[in-house]
């Protein structure tokens, strides 16, 4: 999950150095990286919008990323109920949901 956010950060070889933006060089993400950053990380992006959001990681809210990553039909409502359960604000489930689900 960070891996692979940190990972096309470096692939688009740019680097912010004290405000002032440089290039690093250039290289090609490989189908493996692009696969990883769709793949079944979804849920943990999940956790990670909450986390970084001062949400901390609980059972249930790790259930409600891994049904909104999930191919259920309404999924992603599915997941921000959960989240809103769990006290979780409205618009931080609702990035964090989306983000279960892309």
């Amino acid at each position: 999950m960070i891996r692979s956010k940190l990972a096309a950060v470096a692939t688009a070889g740019a680097m912010v150095l004290g405000g002032v933006i440089a290039g690093a060089g250039t290289a090609s993400a490989s189908p493996r990286d692009t696969a990883d950053a769709a793949g079944p990380t979804s849920a943990g992006d999940c956790l990670y919008v909450l986390n970084t959001s001062g949400y901390r990681t609980t059972a249930a809210r790790a259930d409600a990323c891994n049904i909104g990553a999930s191919d259920v039909l309404g999924a992603v409502q599915i997941c921000q109920i959960r989240l809103w359960n769990t006290e979780v604000g409205e618009y931080v489930a609702r990035v964090a949901c989306n983000a279960a689900s892309d």
